[in-house]
């Protein structure tokens, strides 16, 4: 069960350039960021009430849910947001994609969770999947207007995202995954608005049905039931694990531009599919239980 929650996730997750598109400059990045977690922290409100009634929160216990929240919201997205205003979306998706890649060495330091061949080997066939699926397209460096703070944005997006899915395993654990996501949203929500604010950003916008519709798309499913799936599955399995499943965010992206823009598909995109999906299998601890020892 906490493999399809994974999935679920993700399948949310890849619907963000699609919903960044339809949205065009009707919000700024940063504002609708700030505004899309605001919203899925309300969203989840309700859910963690009895859980903040039945435990105090003190101030020890905020500062430890809230500061992650910084690192997604205020840090991961706003890395992210920059990684596309200077490249494209395109290439920072792929490489915020790649966070398993550093989850192993927070998971070592912080959880004291380890990562065995298996897992490793998993990891660079999926790179080598991903690499397959988007191919040259990813890097096509006349497209951008600063290649390297592109990348390099994407990378600390990446790194970000990594280190927020340890933190996260780490405290649903110590507190709970609804009071946890609540704390982490808002407080996060708040300071990225504030940088909003100090730094000029427009942080109202004009009210139209579309982009309402979009803003409450992606407060109540991108990030209020997706964000609560991958904790839930964060409680049964291990960090590794489930950032694994951001390797399917291409193969979403591929699957919505063929059924949604009539994309045609090709052999090297159909192998980097398989590749990812091949990495996935050998990755779960269930299927290869008897390789544990490695």
């Amino acid at each position: 069960m906490p493999y399809f929650f994974c999935i679920i996730t993700i399948f949310f997750f890849s619907t963000i350039e699609l919903v960044g598109k339809l949205l065009g400059n009707s919000i700024d990045p940063l504002t609708y960021t700030s505004y899309r977690f605001f919203i899925g922290a309300i969203f989840i409100l309700p859910f963690s009430l009895k859980y903040f009634r039945k435990e105090k929160t003190d101030l020890k216990g905020f500062l430890s849910m809230g500061w992650p929240g910084i690192i997604v919201v205020a840090v991961a997205m706003y890395l992210l947001q920059l990684s596309v205003f200077y490249g494209k979306a395109l290439t920072a998706g792929v490489i915020v994609s790649s966070n398993p890649v550093f989850v192993p060495v927070f998971s070592f330091l912080i959880l004291r969770e380890k990562s065995g061949l298996i897992k490793i080997l998993s990891i660079f066939i999926s790179i080598i999947g991903l690499v397959l699926i988007m191919g040259k397209k990813v890097f096509e460096i006349s497209s951008m207007d600063d290649p390297i703070k592109a990348i390099l944005f994407a990378v600390g997006a990446s790194l970000s995202f990594a280190l927020y899915t340890v933190l996260s395993k780490k405290y649903i654990k110590e507190y709970d995954k609804y009071r946890f996501t609540v704390i982490s949203f808002f407080t996060g929500a708040f300071v990225l608005g504030l940088i909003g604010f100090l730094t000029g950003k427009r942080m109202l916008f004009d009210v139209e049905v579309r982009p309402l519709l979009i803003l409450l798309y992606s407060g109540v499913f991108i990030t209020g039931i997706a964000y609560l799936l991958y904790f839930k599955a964060l409680e049964k399995i291990k960090a590794i694990n489930a950032s694994m499943f951001f390797f399917l965010k291409p193969v979403f992206v591929l699957f919505f531009s063929t059924v949604l823009l009539g994309e045609k598909i090709n052999m090297m995109e159909i192998t980097g599919v398989f590749l990812i999906l091949i990495s996935l299998i050998v990755s779960s601890e269930r299927i290869f239980y008897g390789l544990k020892k490695f």
